[in-house]
């Protein structure tokens, strides 16, 4: 019978409450990528897009973004229209590979200003997390509950391995774009983003060459044959239930680190002028952007349980190493055990660096009639030409396809997304006025059973009023008093 695990659902909200904003993990509102209806929003997915924009300024005094994604689990029964007083997680009973991918931001008085028909600016606040887990294929069944049990049905899938990188930042943004080429057939703008950086948590997990062989015995024991394994956190975890005294900072961010992060972006746009049209100089037939995001990365000091071991297995038993570990209450505890199991282990100290998910996107917004658009998105991640020997997190957009119904007070907006695992989703978005609701994938509304794959963005954004608005791009030149004069009828 498959074990459960049942949560009380306030419980888990409490939980869910901690884990996103240290956590979990970018820039996902996905409904609005492309649209000049996103104002400085846009900045994140393309610097230059916050000038091309119809109205002189905005605020977002409030955003929150949540993307995610596993195999590894699943909750059954559950979805946002079938609630219950408790979530039941079931692991997935099958020989495949695992991964788990999250990503969130929360952004805080973000504001843009168009300073005139070629230049704007933008700048604000944002925090931001990223995790990625992935692991070799492997089987897991919910009934082996004793390692030579796992060791068992795992004979056929060594060596075993694993990784996992998560990390969480705070940034300042400032972004500046301007106009490069303005003609009637075609307009190029440019625009960059410099982000000062604080990381505020860092970690990863590396374990690899896992082997074991079975004896000649009946019943059949297990031998691990070899092993290595290294775990690295940011020291400043440490010091989360340990206020320093006479400390004017939390304790928590006084062994954090500052850097630096650069976005950069063009936009090429060919208008169409309609006359009377209220957003006249900002209609478009097509736009076309490309975008180099997060170019950077996040320091941190290792914790002093920061360890690396290699085990090369010996007289290392099944039963042996169950036993070792039957009394861990702690991380020290872990340390401490595996040091003796282990041929060679180490402390490690200094600082190790996290790389952000440097991206390349291509988005190409195409007006189909009146306030009709589709947009589509290919995004291609830069994280892996850093190699195995660079920690490094990694963006989950792949490919969308976004058709939206659009003005400036409300839109409807329906992406179809298919993200860096293969999975296809159908999501959804409204804006109504200053408010942005959308979710990366419906199953969570209707299914029971996808909990585990989707998320959710909300946005609140003021905008200057119409009549407070200069809405065209074109403004007829200053004229003098005395050209003036020269212009007016002669009096008879």
């Amino acid at each position: 019978m498959k074990e459960r695990m049942s949560l009380r659902i306030h419980h888990w909200i409490i939980f869910l409450g901690l884990f996103i904003p240290f956590v979990l993990p970018a820039q996902n509102y996905r409904a609005i990528h492309g649209s000049s209806q996103a104002g400085g929003l846009g900045a994140a997915n393309n610097p230059s897009s916050i000038l091309h924009v119809p109205f002189s300024w905005d605020i977002t005094l409030f955003s929150v973004q949540e993307a995610h994604t596993t195999n590894a689990f699943y909750l059954a029964d559950y979805s946002l229209l079938s609630h219950r007083d408790s979530v039941s997680i079931f692991g997935r009973n099958e020989t495949s590979k695992r991964f788990v991918f999250a990503n969130q931001d929360i952004h805080l008085l973000n504001g843009r200003i168009r300073l005139n028909a070629h230049q704007a600016i933008a700048f604000g606040i944002n925090l931001r997390s990223y995790i990625q887990a992935k692991t070799s294929k492997f089987t897991f069944n919910d009934t082996a509950t004793e390692m030579r049990q796992y060791m068992n049905i795992n004979r056929d899938n060594i060596p075993l391995s694993g990784e996992m990188t998560g990390m969480a930042w705070a940034e300042i943004f400032g972004t500046y774009a301007q106009t490069i080429l303005d003609k009637e057939w075609a307009i190029l703008n440019a625009g960059i983003t410099v982000s000062v950086t604080r990381g505020l948590a860092g970690a990863y997990l590396r374990t690899g060459n896992i082997g074991f062989t079975a004896t000649a015995t009946n019943p059949a024991k297990y031998i691990l044959n070899d092993a290595t394994l290294e775990y690295g956190y940011s020291a400043n975890i440490d010091d989360a239930d340990a206020a320093e005294k006479g400390s004017k900072r939390p304790a928590f961010t006084r062994r954090t680190l500052s850097s630096i992060a650069l976005n950069v972006g063009i936009e090429y746009i060919v208008p169409v002028e309609k006359s009377g049209d209220e957003s006249n100089g900002y209609h478009y037939d097509l736009k076309i952007g490309l975008s180099v995001l997060d170019l950077g990365f996040n320091n941190y000091r290792y914790s002093n349980n920061s360890r690396s071991f290699v085990l090369d297995g010996g007289n290392l038993a099944d039963t042996v190493l169950e036993s070792r570990f039957d009394n861990i209450n702690s991380l020290e505890d872990i340390n401490d055990t595996l040091s003796g199991l282990s041929s060679s282990a180490n402390v490690l100290t200094g600082y190790f660096r996290v790389f952000q998910p440097a991206r390349v996107v291509l988005n190409v917004d195409k007006n189909i009639q009146d306030n009709f658009f589709v947009n589509g998105e290919i995004t291609i991640p830069l994280t892996p030409l850093l190699g195995n020997s660079h920690h490094a997190v990694r963006d989950m957009n792949l490919i969308a396809i976004t058709p939206r119904v659009e003005t400036r007070t409300w839109g409807a907006y329906l992406p179809f997304t298919i993200n860096a695992r293969g999975q296809a989703w159908i999501g959804g978005a409204a804006k109504a006025g200053p408010v942005l609701l959308g979710l990366h994938n419906w199953a969570n509304v209707f299914a029971k059973n996808k909990m585990q794959e989707g998320g959710f963005y909300l946005a609140l954004t003021l905008k200057p009023g119409k009549k407070h608005n200069q809405s065209t791009r074109y403004k007829p030149p200053k004229i003098s008093k005395d050209h003036r004069r020269q212009l007016e009828c002669p009096k008879l």
